[in-house]
């Protein structure tokens, strides 16, 4: 698989990921509802190590491909044991909790797939606006733009 940064993304991929904000909030306002299927999660000292795929719950189809090194520290307890235990995104759960992120050190790139597809994505750190500390180093990897565009047309033409 090629990977590499420098050329532009398609318009699809650049709406979802050049913008400041959690990816958890963009896609639901494209894609509708989300869940998180973690295909491998564990701890490892002061943090937790989660590897997931993000699903429309509408379709069941994926979106993206995402891993995450999250900090435990000035997480509360309850957001960790929800995050174990439950669909939820992290972002969501940040939310809920009420936890303000700003996201820094912002890196777009992509890879080629086996099919000779471009998939795009993006890596930074989401950091506590309380104290600059490091919640989560997060790496992003979008679906083919194709695929991507087929669910939003077909989100578009249910009524």
């Amino acid at each position: 698989m090629q990977a590499g940064i420098g050329l532009e993304p398609d318009p699809t991929s650049a709406d979802l990921l050049l913008h400041d904000g959690l990816m958890s909030v963009r896609l639901a306002e494209r894609f509708g509802v989300m869940v998180s299927r973690p295909s491998e999660q564990f701890d490892e000292g002061d943090w937790i190590i989660r590897r997931s795929s993000l699903h429309q719950r509408a379709t069941g189809a994926k979106i993206l491909d995402a891993n995450l090194r999250i900090s435990k520290k000035g997480l509360p307890d309850a957001l960790l044991t929800a995050l174990f235990d439950s669909q939820s995104l992290l972002g969501d759960l940040l939310g809920r909790f009420g936890i303000s992120v700003e996201l820094t050190d912002r890196i777009i790139y992509w890879v080629e797939d086996p099919g000779g597809q471009l998939r795009w994505g993006r890596r930074h750190k989401m950091r506590s606006t309380l104290s600059n500390e490091v919640i989560c180093e997060v790496d992003e990897l979008l679906n083919a733009a194709a695929q991507l565009e087929d669910l939003l047309l077909e989100k578009r033409r249910k009524p």
